[in-house]
């Protein structure tokens, strides 16, 4: 599994990040985002769903990458981690029990991964 970490202050930074990254053949499957409330978040998600990106991600007070702290930008992990070996997800649980929540994931995951 190879990583690449990118980082910019816009979606249009991403984009050319994400070019930069992948004009070497690197194949991301699966990004972690973490982004300020105050960019755009649809836009970048947009962006990494185009290359068929899946996002796991959350919005932050601050942003890190490298070893650098920002505020109001945006910093993303992108893996080329095999699809098979992760899911993704997402249960509202408002107005839920949390535990209950994450025992029915955990049994979901467990249906779905031989090994997890």
């Amino acid at each position: 599994m190879k990583a690449k970490s990118i980082n910019g202050k816009s979606p249009g930074d991403i984009h050319s990040a994400l070019q930069q990254s992948i004009a070497d053949g690197f194949k991301p499957t699966l990004a972690f985002v973490f982004i300020s409330i105050k960019n755009e978040i649809v836009a970048v998600c947009k962006i990494l769903d185009r290359q068929g990106i899946q996002i796991f991600g959350a919005t932050t007070g601050g942003e890190f990458i490298d070893g650098d702290i920002s505020a109001g930008s945006i910093a993303i992990l992108l893996l080329d981690m095999d699809p098979s070996h992760f899911t993704i997800l997402l249960e509202d649980y408002r107005d839920k029990d949390p535990k209950g929540v994450a025992k029915e994931m955990a049994l979901t995951a467990k249906e779905k991964f031989s090994n997890p």
